[in-house]
């Protein structure tokens, strides 16, 4: 269906425009890899050798552009995949957007009631959006594995508050939202949704979210959610949701307390909590005070550091702490993990040689006794212009999600050399946790 969609796309392109300007590209990377570890070297390392070509395709012309992508898997040449595009198309006063794989922004009511991901951005399968001007309105059409039918009105055509409406069609049990948005006086704004999903019992819903500016450096902000039992569209049906969140800001540093919570909304019994308090600093002032979060997803890379990497563009010494729950699930101490224990994050960032060497210490503690650890060390050193050294070590001794225990030190270390812009050499040692097993990959890579 992608290749088909693609296909149909570029016809229906290429038929309506009279000239058209396209901007192809061809690039790939052609990889030599070298493997194994200490307990094999004797037989010699694993060689695997592969060679990938993917063409980014971009075209216009007057009121219209495509952009998408065709490749050809590594090691498979005679296989072409057609993906991620994205076709617009202008037309006086219509605006039609068709993707597949590309997100072209999501949409939310003001207080979001109709949680994440909203009328998604990008839904998987494809995924068409029509825009039109009606007077001072504009309606949206956006259907992928869901119909809406979304109206905006702006701030002034009739009130001094913007209102919107946001219909999913097309089912048996229809939803519709209206909300609006307030900006008053001292930087004050209000948010409020309201929703209700027919042929459903309860399937009312509303929020509303209040951000205010109580001094320069101080901010609140509000939220509360009711879902019925009824709801259909994402969010939390049968629950009741509450937020307060104050931020102290100054240039130096930065204070935030955060209370979450939701319940049952006939009992009141709880099913989800996250509570936090956290405090940044930086020593110079002008760096980032947000250069560290605890909630970062860097698993995805064995040399991300905790926290991504925001310790390597410090100029001066930082610091962060949090403390409280981190996730949103109920906690229960008497559970073999505890789905949502109190951690203690910690962290401190440097430059160790100045435009040249940064370094990040990191400890997650768990529990009231503080007692399933995680350390990390993470070390990064331009060596020269084309030279860069990643160092990470970790210590753990906890209990995961699986009841397992885990224990142990584990290291990694990535030297890697730019020949050229287009030609490098990258040299992996590992050593995972519970062996003493020291992994190797030589990596030779051309990018043409």
């Amino acid at each position: 269906m992608k290749r088909l969609s693609f296909v149909l796309a570029l016809v229906a392109v290429l038929a309506v425009a009279g000239t058209a300007s396209a901007s192809p590209t061809i690039h790939g990377t052609a990889k030599l890899t070298l493997s194994g570890d200490t307990a094999t070297l004797k037989n010699g390392p694993n060689i695997s050798f592969s060679l990938g070509w993917d063409n980014s395709l971009s075209a216009s012309g007057e009121g219209w552009s495509l952009s998408g992508k065709m490749q050809i898997p590594d090691g498979n040449a005679t296989t072409l995949n057609f993906y991620d595009w994205k076709l617009n198309v202008k037309a006086g006063l219509l605006d039609v957007t068709a993707a597949n794989n590309v997100d072209i922004g999501s949409i939310y009511d003001a207080a979001a009631i109709i949680d994440w991901p909203g009328v998604p951005g990008n839904p998987s399968g494809n995924h068409l959006r029509v825009k039109l001007p009606v007077g001072p309105l504009s309606v949206t059409y956006d259907k992928a594995t869901a119909q809406y039918v979304l109206v905006d009105i702006p701030k002034g055509v009739a009130a001094p508050l913007a209102f919107g409406a946001i219909a999913r069609v097309g089912v048996n049990n229809p939803t519709a939202v209206v909300h609006t948005t307030w900006e008053m006086a001292n930087g004050i704004v209000l948010k409020a949704s309201a929703g209700q999903t027919s042929n459903a019992e309860d399937g009312l819903a509303y929020g509303a979210t209040l951000t205010i500016p109580v001094t320069s450096n101080l901010e609140a902000y509000l939220v509360g959610k009711r879902w019925g039992t009824g709801w259909a569209e994402p969010g939390a049906p049968g629950n009741t949701r509450t937020l307060a969140q104050l931020t102290y800001k100054q240039s130096q540093y930065k204070a935030v307390a955060y209370f979450w919570r939701q319940v049952k909304t006939d009992d009141g019994s709880l099913t989800g909590l996250k509570n936090y308090g956290s405090l940044s600093f930086v020593q110079v002032s002008g760096d980032n005070l947000d250069w560290f979060n605890p909630d970062y997803d860097y698993s995805w890379d064995p040399y991300a550091s905790p926290g991504s990497a925001g310790y390597k563009n410090l100029k001066g010494l930082a610091f962060y702490a949090r403390y409280g729950h981190d996730k949103t699930d109920k906690p229960n101490p008497d559970a073999d993990p505890n789905p949502n224990p109190t951690k203690l994050h910690l962290a401190v960032g440097a430059p160790v040689v100045k435009d040249r060497a940064w370094a990040n210490a990191y400890a997650e503690l768990t529990g009231p006794s503080l007692k399933g650890a995680e350390y990390w060390g993470h070390l990064y050193v331009k060596l020269s212009d084309k030279l860069n050294s990643t160092t990470k070590v970790k210590v753990a001794d906890y209990t995961n999600a699986q009841s397992e225990t885990v224990k142990g030190v584990a290291v990694w270390n990535n030297l890697s050399y730019s020949v050229s812009s287009t030609a490098s050499v990258a040299l992996d040692l590992t050593k995972e946790l519970n062996t003493s097993n020291v992994g190797y990959t030589l990596t030779f890579s051309v990018n043409y």
